[in-house]
């Protein structure tokens, strides 16, 4: 599971965007390594000799398409593209993760959210009770999570929030870009949800609406089905896992391991980043065909 690969070293707002000469460094010994398929082929587990992978992004990040498919093409390795369809509709959208990224990373002040105060300790929002800035809005319904960002972009415009921070680490793939993930053969896209939003704090009819809009939305452009579905953040409940299904999504997955409860159901992933460094990221993957039984 990998999110963002940027044309250099980039720590600026997170560890989320693997600078492309490792991520380059990943697809060789991955070549060498390991048998590299494509999800499906992986969620019906065929030709699953020696140790086999299948490599997967979340959140849409333009920098996929910009710095991550040439070098799968390059070394003819498939993968699969999870797009939060929110920015094929609205050209300002952030993820709220990189929102609140952003907004500690630019500024030294503290944060108020909904009366509630957010101490800016060394570029991190922490509270005491919440812990920070991000898990409290991961805490919120979702009437109240809307209310909140709208709020946030109020009070922090991205006009004076994204002066110093290079756009590789939050621009996402729009509506007139999201067909350089179309009509190839290597790459596959599935849906991150509309909004990029914790399911488990939605209600049925919420999650419905979340999951059959980004399904038509992208199946619109793409001109293809979609029947991917990640959880965003890799929450879930029982109720995500019925609406997924209902809404037409094949295969589901998580943001890392899993309970026994959902193995049937849900597919485990191991998570890729920045700040791990190629050694531990690999050590990593080696170790997740132990930890999560493959």
């Amino acid at each position: 599971m990998y999110h963002g690969v940027s044309g250099k070293k980039n720590f600026s707002i997170n560890g989320r965007h693997l600078p492309s000469d490792e991520f380059e460094q990943h697809l060789i010994y991955f070549k060498k390594n390991f048998n590299i398929l494509s999800l499906k082929e992986i969620c019906h587990r065929n030709d699953l000799a020696g140790y086999s992978i299948a490599l997967t992004f979340d959140d849409g990040y333009l920098n996929n398409i910009q710095h991550a498919i040439p070098l799968l093409s390059k070394y003819q390795i498939p993968a699969t593209f999870f797009v939060s369809s929110a920015s094929l509709v609205d050209p300002l959208y952030l993820h709220p993760s990189d929102y609140i990224d952003i907004i500690r990373t630019s500024t030294t002040e503290d944060l108020v959210i909904n009366g509630t105060v957010f101490k800016n300790e060394n570029r991190q929002l922490r509270h005491a009770e919440y812990g920070n800035a991000f898990d409290y809005l991961n805490s919120l319904n979702f009437s109240d999570f809307k209310k909140t960002i709208a709020w946030i972009r109020n009070q922090y415009p991205l006009e004076k929030v994204l002066i110093k921070i290079d756009p590789e680490v939050y621009r996402l793939i729009s509506a007139t870009t999201v067909t350089g993930l179309a009509g190839e053969k290597l790459f596959t896209v599935g849906s991150h949800g509309h909004d990029h939003v914790n399911l488990e704090k939605l209600n049925k009819g919420e999650m419905v609406d979340q999951l059959k809009t980004s399904k038509e939305l992208l199946e619109k452009h793409l001109q293809a089905p979609i029947d991917f579905f990640a959880f965003p953040y890799g929450y879930f409940n029982r109720d995500a896992v019925e609406v997924s299904m209902e809404q037409g999504y094949a295969y589901l997955f998580a943001g890392g391991s899993i309970s026994d409860e959902w193995k049937q159901r849900v597919f485990p992933r191991i998570g890729i980043f920045n700040m791990a460094g190629y050694a531990f990221n690999m050590l990593s993957i080696s170790h997740g065909f132990q930890r999560f039984g493959f």
